[in-house]
């Protein structure tokens, strides 16, 4: 099959009167596929807007096939798939997902991608390799964040595109996962799609061999991709406050708490498919903990019990903060102890709030604010803007912000009030390197507080603070723990 040349010239972006892609030229040839990397907001996603036609321009984009100029069909994959219900409404919120009743005005698996008219075999292979034949009647609602990844995937699949954009297609995704969808691009490309990525250089597929540097909005790089993952361009690096410079703003824990949880043969199901059964886990005061599994395994649905945000918890045997759960307590009476972030809470947040009332919402367990700050208040939330590098932002809305600053508005607003328990579900998703370096540099030091418990939710080893020392592990719907140590302890 002949292949297509992406040629872009001259293309500039202005939003706001800033300019956020710079005349960025460059020609990618016939069987060629491109990474698109860069520090955290310096318009990888834009530009792969512009490239699928979804952002008005200045400059050019024209796609050749043997020497003619073709209009190839074109699927962008973002990094959350924003979906309608069955009442044909896109706002949904976090706790939405735990409520059954909810879940019944939401799309199926099997409904949304049966409209694209494809023969069951291939919907069936697709459903196979991706690990989502199990879940073909589940409402979208229900699907984890990994889950989410893969269905997006088969739905671009399932396309069929002459070109295919990926922004950050490993996120979230388990190891076998991001295994899967290298061979499976591997597999494609040589079958004649074309590949635009957005991913960390380390997890790109070999078929990917020219790389597109971007810098502030303009094109640093476009040149062959060896050699970038010998060591990274100080050009990819951006200015975050020193580790060692900062003073967060927190004031010593009193130790309220002996047990923070303690949940005893928890079983959470939904109609015939059982999530969680037996599940006993016992988290003192003080401990940190990792909390692993693949997708779909029940991290984000044991959680919920935890944040007060699953109703099923009531007919469980837990404890949370020393207290039975539905003993009189409010939810509110819960959350003010908890920190928490996770990706379902940045795709369900209020995108129309700006970054200072975002991270100031914290302090109250809403999501926006609601009422005004008293001065002590205002001080806290401008030291934990400045110790996250938002204070340029502090205005701005969340929805002009990049994926990684509104990711950490949120990290920073699970921090604001000094909370006794810390959770923070897959935090660098969005991140780039000295972004997330930087901040588990952040929990190790919040968490030197000794009455301070952490649980850590990630699939890559690598990202876990210092501090960690214990692990749970979810599978096939059972928990094993165990102690947990990290050769970070061993740095000086």
């Amino acid at each position: 099959m002949p292949g297509i040349t992406t040629i872009v010239k001259n293309l500039s972006l202005h939003l706001g009167g800033k300019k956020l892609l710079d005349c960025i030229s460059f020609e990618l040839n016939s069987g060629k596929h491109l990474l698109i990397t860069g520090p955290s907001g310096s318009g990888k996603t834009l530009l792969t807007k512009a490239i699928a036609g979804q952002l008005f321009h200045e400059g050019t984009i024209n796609f050749v096939e043997n020497g003619q100029a073709v209009s190839p069909s074109i699927v962008r994959v973002e990094q959350h798939y924003h979906f309608t219900n069955l009442s044909h409404v896109n706002q949904f919120y976090y706790q939405q997902r735990f409520n059954s009743m909810d879940a019944d005005d939401a799309a199926t698996v099997s409904e949304e991608l049966k409209q694209f008219g494809q023969p069951e075999e291939k919907l069936n292979l697709l459903l196979n390799l991706f690990g989502l034949k199990e879940r073909l009647h589940s409402p979208l609602l229900h699907l984890s964040s990994g889950e989410h990844k893969r269905f997006q995937l088969i739905r671009a699949f399932l396309q069929e595109p002459r070109i295919m954009i990926l922004d950050e297609p490993f996120t979230g995704m388990d190891t076998r996962s991001r295994d899967m969808l290298r061979a499976y691009i591997t597999e494609k490309a040589k079958e004649g799609c074309q590949f635009i990525l957005i991913c960390d250089p380390h997890e790109c597929p070999e078929v990917i061999e020219t790389v597109a540097l971007l810098k502030d909005g303009r094109l640093e790089t476009f040149d062959n991709i060896s050699g970038i993952l010998a060591k990274q361009p100080e050009s990819m690096r951006r200015f975050l406050p020193s580790y060692h410079n900062i003073n967060l703003p927190v004031k010593p824990l009193p130790a309220l708490f002996s047990r923070i949880i303690e949940m005893k043969d928890a079983r959470i199901a939904y109609g015939n498919k059982t999530l969680l059964e037996a599940i006993n886990w016992a988290v003192l005061n003080g401990e940190r903990w990792w909390l692993k599994g693949a997708n779909g395994s029940g991290k984000s649905t044991l959680l919920s019990l935890v944040t007060a945000d699953n109703p099923k918890a009531y007919s469980n045997d837990l404890l949370l903060f020393d207290r039975k759960r539905g003993t009189g307590e409010s939810i509110w009476d819960i959350k003010k102890n908890i920190g928490y972030v996770s990706p379902e809470l940045q795709w369900y947040f209020d995108n129309s709030q700006t970054c200072y009332n975002a991270v100031a919402s914290g302090l109250f367990d809403t999501i926006g604010l609601f009422r005004q700050l008293n001065e002590e208040q205002h001080r806290q939330v401008m030291q934990w803007l400045e110790a996250f590098g938002l204070m340029a932002y502090r205005h701005k809305l969340l929805s002009l912000l990049s994926t990684s600053q509104q990711r950490l508005t949120l990290l920073a607003r699970a921090m604001v009030k000094n909370p006794h328990l810390l959770i923070l579900d897959e935090p660098c998703q969005g991140l780039d390197d000295q972004q997330r370096d930087h901040f588990t540099d952040m929990v190790d030091m919040f968490c030197e507080d000794e009455n301070r418990t952490l649980i850590y939710v990630t699939h890559y080893e690598e990202e876990l603070p210092a501090c960690i020392t214990r692990k749970i592990e979810l599978d096939k719907g059972r928990a094993i723990s165990d102690n947990y140590f990290s050769e970070k302890l061993l740095s000086v």
